[in-house]
């Protein structure tokens, strides 16, 4: 019986074709050789609280990106600790609220998914070396002011999101600036420290989106 994949556009204010783990450099690093077993929390602005339940001290930390059309619809789920606090229910299991999965990553950013992920959905690896520097110290602060996603609610995502995923594009690698996680205009001085990526490397891109990028800077 075949399954049919996400094709979808989950309504949160980003193009989410790319959601999120945080686990430690061991399981991100065999990702792209054998995929990874569930429950695998997926988010679109928490990696880095996730990193922590994974890693203890200063153990290395990995951010996965995740093509989520390459992901089965079916085996989405809701994040339980929303599941719990928000449904009404006898039974308040996952496996009778899968359909919520969506509203549980607008709400909290967190969702869950419940069978194994292919290799093949894997886009990206970065990982991270929480010790070192003033960038790391400050970055490690920002994940440490945001709220859980187990404790946080909708309101407080909503007026965090910006922030969220500031933290976010920075462990991605890709451009922040001060203003894209602190309200209002920053000095350069902030800037300067989040252009810093020390201890942040790319351990695997999809080959294919490696040639798209080699072709651009061609």
């Amino acid at each position: 019986m075949k399954h049919s994949k996400v094709n979808t556009t989950v309504n949160v204010p980003q193009d989410n074709e790319f959601l999120y783990i945080g686990t430690n450099e061991q399981a991100a690093k065999l990702a792209p050789l054998k995929g990874l077993e569930p429950p695998i929390f997926l988010t679109d602005v928490y990696p880095g609280y996730f990193c922590k339940q994974f890693c203890d001290g200063d153990k290395r930390w990995g951010i996965i990106s995740v093509n989520v059309k390459q992901l089965l619809t079916e085996m989405m789920a809701p994040y339980p600790a929303w599941l719990t606090k928000n449904i009404k229910s006898n039974n308040p299991s996952i496996a009778n609220h899968k359909s919520k999965w969506n509203k549980s990553l607008i709400n909290c950013g967190v969702c869950v998914y419940t069978a194994h992920i292919p290799s093949h959905a894997i886009h990206k690896i970065m990982i991270y070396t929480p010790v070192g520097r003033d960038t790391n110290i400050a970055i490690n602060n920002l994940v440490d002011e945001l709220p859980p996603p187990n404790l946080i609610s909708p309101k407080e995502h909503k007026a965090l999101y910006r922030k969220s995923l500031g933290v976010l594009r920075w462990f991605a690698g890709e451009p922040v600036r001060g203003e894209d996680i602190f309200n209002g205009t920053m000095n350069g001085k902030i800037d300067d420290k989040l252009s810093n990526r020390f201890g942040l490397d790319l351990y695997y891109i999809k080959p294919e989106e490696r040639g798209r990028k080699n072709a651009k800077s061609e």
